[in-house]
């Protein structure tokens, strides 16, 4: 077989990019260098294919809490296209991401832009492509997983793959976007049919973690049998925690995840030498570029498929080792080698280049010619990609709940029946005060005694708390325009829309926690998806967070009630009762933050029927009054 060498045959590359965002209302460099990228970085790379993996409207509104397609946004998107003729340049397939699904209810929707403003107006990547070289056949399969309907953000966050479910024929809306079991079957046939292609590339927008499955097959198994690798977008680089997400599945492919364009004005490079691919990632205006494709480097090796046997020959392509190097066609550069000299242990590659405008980069690359390595990839990227935190929301949902209402059975259980002595442990106060028995013996007012009302609020506090428990566990978290002219409930397992439940389990991250900052205009500002652009945390915070920091404050008021402090006395106290009450206020405020985002977001209908926003929200606070006046 043929082996890299000095010449140019079999050696191909394709680019990636990925979350453009385009938006009319922030960072206004983002489209001109978006521009530039389209007519004068492509140019000088000259690759067969570029994939757009998604994203490429933000679709958010100016107060970057609310979201709807904007038709400006598009048009910006297909000018760049147009006016850079990128479309007959190369072959260019983008694919949908969940920006640009918000707000759209089915393909055939007025407001459903990608179809008419995309490069291809999406007939390319509703199928598999297939570029046909003279060395080989290399197929790129797109897998479309965003939401349909497409409700508004953020709880249109997940990727979503219906497996089992068949979805009637009459209602295709339903189907458009989602992996059901129809468009499972069609994926394997896909995967499966080209087994004999050189190379099988998926890409989508989604990283594997964040699409969610009901039932095997995996998408991971699928993709197994015939993929080498896996590109996607969406998680950003998780505000700087984790700016290289790469990772080695089971299966035996490798998954990539490209950092975004609209704040990082990042793309990647992939190098195919004679079936061997390598890749690097590059920030937009960085030359010049180096992306060394022999020898490739060991950490991502992906021997299941790849003929690493060919690595070991007498050239390396790329720049630079101990002979002078030289050119061989356009980009690609050579110079001799003896692998014999390296076929123990591990090694390393170093190359630096300097272009004609004084500009230098360099490139490290560790490489092994043995049979056997052991990868070391980064643990914030296997924990990323590997995890499936579709399961991993319900676990940890499912356990913080658990866990409240173990603190409710330990208090009860364990807890004292006597009277309160000032330096009592806080588990022996907060089982004291809630415990209605006791109250109605020992609670006072003004002076007085007043069962009923000490009664009535230690009953109050710890009914209002399961009831808010129960309430997150099984009630509607809020019931509003999902949709501009949709109307949906959103509970803690799924969207309620047009009588069919559309399982979300950003659901089970609830919270809004809106950054809202400008992007700055040299790209420095990265915008994380799971922390900023998702906005989320996880509903530990709803119970955590909320749940027991109000029921702590509602005992530390019924304790100073029955010791016949006022609220006023507690105000001017200047000690840790003051620092309570100021506390309280902070979480309240937090809480109206809370309420506003969910009303920007959603809407005023969202807003005056959200049980475990607003209605809490005000509960808490009238809860707290009473208290203080029993």
């Amino acid at each position: 077989p043929p082996y890299p060498s000095d010449t140019a045959d079999n050696v191909f590359w394709f680019v990636q990019i990925s979350d453009i965002h385009i938006s009319q209302f922030v960072d206004t460099a983002r489209v001109p260098d978006f521009k530039s990228f389209c007519s004068q970085t492509l140019h000088v790379i000259e690759p067969k294919l570029v994939l757009v993996t998604g994203d490429l409207t933000d679709a958010k509104y100016k107060n970057r809490v609310g979201s709807t397609q904007y038709k400006v946004e598009w048009e910006l998107y297909n000018k760049v296209l147009h006016d850079t003729n990128v479309t007959n340049r190369f072959v260019w397939l983008d694919i949908r991401g969940n920006h640009d699904a918000f707000n759209v209810w089915s393909k055939d929707s007025s407001n459903n832009y990608y179809r008419k403003y995309s490069g291809d107006r999406g007939r390319l990547t509703s199928k598999p492509y297939d570029l046909i070289l003279p060395f080989g056949n290399y197929s790129f399969i797109p897998v479309d997983a965003t939401m349909t309907p497409g409700p508004k953000r953020p709880f249109n966050f997940m990727g979503k793959l219906v497996f089992g479910q068949e979805i009637k024929e009459e209602n295709p809306a339903k189907c458009f976007g989602h992996l059901d079991h129809q468009r499972l079957r069609q994926l394997q046939l896909d995967g499966g049919s080209r087994k004999l292609s050189n190379l099988t590339v998926w890409y989508s927008h989604y990283p594997i973690s964040s699409i969610g499955s009901a039932v095997p097959p995996s998408i991971e198994s699928i993709i197994g049998q015939t993929g080498d690798l896996y590109l996607a977008g969406h998680y950003h680089d998780f505000r700087g925690l984790a700016p290289q997400l790469y990772a080695m599945h089971s299966q035996g492919f490798l998954e990539l995840e490209l950092s975004d364009w609209m704040g990082n004005r990042k793309f990647r490079i992939v190098a195919v030498d004679h079936d061997i691919t390598s890749f690097n990632d590059i920030t937009h205006g960085q030359w010049p570029i180096i992306v060394v494709t022999n020898p490739k480097p060991s950490l991502f090796m992906v021997p299941k498929h790849e003929p690493i046997g060919r690595i070991a020959n007498i050239y390396i392509n790329g720049k630079l080792l101990s002979e002078k190097p030289r050119n061989i066609k356009g980009p690609l550069w050579a110079c001799k080698w003896d692998p014999a000299n390296y076929i123990k242990g591990n090694h390393e590659l170093s190359i630096t280049v300097k272009d004609e405008l004084g500009r230098s980069q360099k490139a490290n690359s560790h490489f092994t010619l043995k049979d056997t390595w052991s990868p070391t990839y980064n643990i914030m990227s296997l924990f990323v990609l590997l995890t499936n935190f579709s399961s991993l929301c319900q676990v940890a949902f499912i356990v913080s709940g658990l866990s409240v209402i173990s603190m409710l059975i330990v208090i009860k259980k364990m807890g004292s029946h006597l009277t309160m002595p000032s330096s009592s442990s806080w588990l022996f106060k907060l089982r004291t005060r809630m415990d209605n028995h006791v109250l109605s013996l020992s609670g006072k007012c003004n002076g007085n005694f007043n069962t009923s009302n000490t009664q009535f609020t230690s009953i109050y506090i710890r009914d209002c708390s399961l009831t808010r428990h129960c309430n997150l566990i099984s009630g509607p978290m809020f019931i509003g325009y999902l949709l501009t002219d949709h109307i949906g409930i959103a509970f803690t397992y799924g969207l309620l829309l047009d009588g069919q439940i559309y399982s979300e389990h950003m659901l089970y991250l609830s919270g809004f926690i809106t950054k809202n900052k400008k992007h700055s205009h040299n790209f420095s500002c990265t915008e994380n998806v799971v922390v900023s652009r998702l906005i989320s945390i996880i509903k530990l915070y709803q119970i955590h967070l909320f749940y027991i920091p109000v029921v702590a404050y509602l005992c530390h008021c019924s304790d100073h009630a029955w010791r016949d402090h006022t609220l006023t006395d507690t105000i001017y106290s200047m000690d840790r009762a003051t620092v309570a009450n100021i506390l309280f206020i902070l979480h309240t405020l937090l809480q109206v933050l809370w309420c506003r985002d969910l009303y920007n977001a959603y809407g005023q209908m969202a807003l005056l029927l959200s049980p475990a926003r607003l209605w809490w929200c005000i509960a808490s606070v009238l809860l707290a009054i009473r208290t203080w006046h029993c």
